[in-house]
């Protein structure tokens, strides 16, 4: 099996692994989600600030309502606050929503 696995890698079928953790092992980790809209046409500006942002863990352009979503992911809520303060204060962005998420199932 090794074997097979090392020659599926030098050969580039297998360009990388990840890791599935189970939902329901606590994390100390809090993970939110804030959608975010922008003003005008600052999209560009708004999404290479927020590219630089520690805090935001994935950015992801949307339709809709929003405009953006980012992924939040902090140790603990006073980290969760000063990165949505950051991000609020940022010129170009007119509205944001954050949801934490609580728990998965799936």
């Amino acid at each position: 099996v090794n074997n097979r696995i090392t020659k599926l890698e030098d050969d580039g079928t297998i360009v990388g692994y990840t890791v599935r953790l189970r939902p329901d092992i606590e994390h100390n980790e809090i993970t939110a989600w804030m959608s975010i809209a922008v003003e005008g046409n600052q999209t560009r500006e708004v999404i290479s600030i927020l590219l630089g942002e520690p805090g935001i863990g994935e950015l992801h352009d949307t339709n809709g309502r929003w405009d953006l979503l980012a992924e939040i992911r902090s140790a603990n809520l006073a980290d969760l606050a000063a990165v949505l303060e950051r991000v609020r204060l940022i010129k170009g962005i007119g509205a944001t929503e954050t949801s934490i998420h609580l728990q998965s199932y799936k």
